[in-house]
């Protein structure tokens, strides 16, 4: 009588083992299903920055133009990231909300995206300074400007840089 009870047992057995199997198996895929997209949302985050880095270093190279004054500076240009135009990232200088203006209590305020920074950076004139490789008069210092620049992904991600840059001598 006592091998009539444990038949059956070993069915039962297997059954809750293969139960407790597809569970693990069903979490296992959920947790990948996260992780990829975590993965994919880093990328294009990535993406994003690197436009941004390169909107910074196109405005870095306009500087170093002979003639052209920082405030004078903008543009706005595609990267070739996508076969179709219409699609393509885009990065140029100024802000993301304030593209044409801005409102502040209701009136239009525009922001430029190269300001010239008055007081608070820099150094006084009282430092000492090499002057021996200067052509023309000795402007002591240069001038500091807040520079925007900002990029547009084809994602619809968006990323801006805002650096102060010292110009001039």
């Amino acid at each position: 009588m006592h091998s009539r009870l444990l038949r059956g047992s070993a069915l039962l057995l297997v059954l809750i083992v293969m139960t407790i199997l597809a569970v693990l198996a069903v979490l296992g895929i959920q947790f990948t299903g996260r992780e990829r997209e975590a993965a994919h949302a880093f990328t294009q985050e990535q993406e994003v920055r690197a436009c941004a880095e390169t909107a910074r270093a196109n405005l870095l190279s306009r500087l170093r133009t002979v003639g052209i004054r920082p405030t004078e500076i903008r543009f706005s240009e595609q990267l070739p990231d996508s076969p179709v135009a219409s699609t393509r990232s885009t990065y140029g200088t100024g802000h993301l909300a304030t593209s044409a203006a801005a409102t502040d209590g209701g009136a239009a305020v525009t922001v430029e995206p190269v300001q010239v920074v008055l007081r608070g950076v820099g150094s006084t004139g009282r430092q000492a300074r090499d002057v021996t490789n200067l052509v023309g008069p000795a402007v002591l210092g240069g001038q500091y400007y807040r520079i925007a620049v900002q990029c547009q992904s084809r994602g619809g991600r968006q990323h801006e840089m805002e650096m102060l840059v010292r110009f001039g001598i």
